[in-house]
């Protein structure tokens, strides 16, 4: 009886080892711990593997879906594999450009290698002239083709595009906007949008034959309706009037800053200085292109207000600047900072821009192979089972 009893005892021991092992469940902290590689001694862990794959996977489901290709599926274990074998490729480069950034001594995050690529390329690149040279002759030539007339280059110019070539006589001028308020700019505007246009009425009217323009008034209106309607000179003429009082109005409003800056200015003041306190142009603003260029203007260009134009173009001598002018938008003080004429740029004007792009050009190429041969001498150990 005692042996029958202990056979089951043993029996049963047995069995539940062997089911025990299929219900054994893995610890998912200790299994993203696991070691999947080895770059040079230090481990990239399965689970930093794979959050890589799932947020990669995720983020391309998410655009595909924004751009309206519908969805992936996040789920395809062909799809995971091949994802997290491209995960696993940049984590080793990642952990080898953090470990040369150590060496170097300098910082380095994911997707941010500036301070690496300085530090390894140190003393190591070299610019040919005879490169800056060929790549100014390209840019010219470039340029010569894309600006046609002064108005095509003075657009791009003013949009802080670099330029090689001037298609004509172009002039280059700063200035100091001192704004009116927007309502005072805008009802100034529409006065002037109205004035343009009636103007353009009256003298085609005066233009043209007067039995040419003369209509019957239709059947329906009376002698009395026709009288009430205004003569187009006599409402032209009040049009000005209401401009010049709204404009008199608004210059009143901002004549003592006006005053200030121009004793300013007639008594040497720093022109950079006083613009940046009291400009109103956002494209005189201290990191602006043009406001380091200043703007292109030639005689009769109809991007810009015509009254700065005008008073622009009456300037002399660079340096030399204007009395106020008064505009629908505000006060105007432009100065003169170069004329331009037809033809290639100076070369010694670029040369230090094309050095500059010349040179990252070829820091990035140099640092490129670098990480490339990093990689290829790095001591990779992988340990791919701990995928399956």
């Amino acid at each position: 009886m005692k042996r029958k009893i202990c056979l089951l005892l043993c029996l049963t021991l047995a069995l539940g080892l062997l089911t025990g092992c299929k219900l054994i469940v893995k610890d998912e902290a200790v299994d993203a711990a696991t070691t999947a590689v080895e770059v040079n001694g230090e481990a990239i862990t399965k689970g930093e593997i794979n959050d890589e794959t799932t947020n990669y996977l995720n983020y391309m489901n998410m655009i595909y879906q924004a751009y309206g290709y519908g969805a992936i599926d996040v789920n395809d274990q062909e799809l995971i594999a091949s994802t997290r074998e491209s995960m696993i490729t940049e984590l080793i480069e990642d952990r080898v450009l953090k470990q040369k950034a150590a060496g170097y001594g300098v910082e380095y995050e994911v997707g941010n290698d500036e301070a690496l690529k300085h530090a390894a390329t140190e003393g190591k690149v070299e610019v040919a002239e005879e490169k800056l040279t060929e790549a100014f002759q390209t840019k010219v030539e470039a340029d010569q083709a894309a600006y046609t007339d002064q108005a095509s280059y003075a657009a791009a110019v003013n949009n802080g595009t670099e330029s090689y070539y001037v298609p004509g006589e172009i002039r280059m001028v700063k200035q100091i906007l001192i704004a009116f308020t927007d309502e005072e700019q805008n009802e100034l505007k529409a006065l002037k949008a109205e004035i343009k246009e009636l103007k353009a009425t009256v003298e085609a009217s005066e233009a043209t034959p007067a039995e040419e323009t003369a209509e019957e008034a239709p059947a329906d209106e009376t002698a009395d309706e026709a009288a009430e309607e205004e003569d187009p000179k006599a409402k032209l003429q009040r049009l000005e009037e209401e401009y010049n009082q709204k404009l008199a109005a608004a210059c009143a409003n901002v004549q003592e800053e006006v005053d200030h800056v121009m004793e300013e200015l007639r008594n040497g003041g720093d022109w950079d200085a006083i613009c940046a306190e009291h400009n109103d142009d956002p494209g005189m603003t201290a990191g602006r292109k043009t406001a380091e260029t200043g703007y292109a203007v030639f005689e009769g260009y109809e991007d810009f207000d015509e009254v700065f134009v005008k008073a622009a173009m009456a300037l002399e001598s660079p340096g030399d600047f204007t009395d106020p002018t008064a505009s629908a938008f505000g006060y105007y003080i432009i100065r003169l900072e170069r004329d331009l004429t037809e033809g290639a740029i100076p070369f010694e004007d670029v040369r230090d821009a094309l050095y500059e792009t010349a040179y990252e050009e070829a820091e990035k190429e140099l640092f490129d192979q670098l990480v490339e041969q990093w990689v290829s001498e790095a001591n990779v150990v992988r340990h791919d089972e701990v995928f399956k």
